[in-house]
């Protein structure tokens, strides 16, 4: 591996997180996205990227002045979609096992 600290954190992470009575499957590794570094082709190139993501942003504030609360309907409780606890306490963070298989879910600690 060209970065053993980041192979380290991930087999942490597949340990701490994974189904004990499930096997993972090491050739097809769970979904983790971790940014190292971003580049370029040239400075316009960044300055052009730098900028659209910037006017995107500056949308969405104007849009969502006091940001958005995601809420999930209760009816997802009895549906097996969602838990009492995230519909109590919206707004928390997500960990995912797979790109659809939340694994747990966090409520929001600050008030």
């Amino acid at each position: 591996e060209d970065n053993p600290e980041l192979f380290e954190l991930y087999e942490q992470l597949v340990g701490a997180f994974t189904n004990r009575n499930f096997e993972v499957d090491r050739a097809s590794k769970f979904h983790m996205t971790v940014a190292r570094k971003l580049s370029f082709r040239s400075a316009e190139a960044k300055s052009d990227f730098l900028a659209r993501g910037e006017a995107v942003v500056e949308a969405w504030r104007e849009q969502y002045p006091d940001g958005v609360l995601l809420t999930p309907d209760e009816r997802e409780v009895t549906l097996g979609h969602v838990s009492q606890e995230e519909v109590d306490n919206p707004g928390g963070v997500y960990l995912f096992l797979g790109r659809n298989n939340v694994r747990r879910y966090f409520p929001p600690t600050l008030t």
